[in-house]
C-alpha cells in the first residue's frame, strides 16, 4: 500500500501524485440507476456516457449519485 501525501480526489491529482499519465488511472464513479446505486471503474482519462450506461444495464434514467447517496451505498 502506498499512501499520498498529495490530493487524489481526481483522476487528475491521482496521476500527478504518482507521476504517470491519467490513462493509467482507474476511477470508481457511483452513479444512480432507476433509484439503485451502479458502481463503474472507468479509465482515468475517460468519460462515462450514461445514455449508454442506462441501454447496457437496461435502466429507464441514470444520474451521478451524490454525496449521501455514496455513503448510504
Amino acid at each position: 500500500m502506498r499512501v499520498l501525501d498529495a490530493s487524489t480526489r481526481t483522476a487528475a491529482e491521482a496521476a500527478a501524485a504518482l507521476e504517470v499519465d491519467v490513462a493509467n488511472i482507474a476511477k470508481t464513479l457511483v452513479f444512480v440507476a432507476d433509484g439503485r446505486p451502479v458502481v463503474v471503474v472507468a479509465g482515468g482519462a475517460s468519460r462515462v456516457d450514461t445514455t449508454r450506461l442506462a441501454t447496457e444495464i437496461g435502466a429507464a434514467t441514470v444520474r451521478k449519485a451524490d454525496a449521501d447517496t455514496v455513503r448510504d451505498a
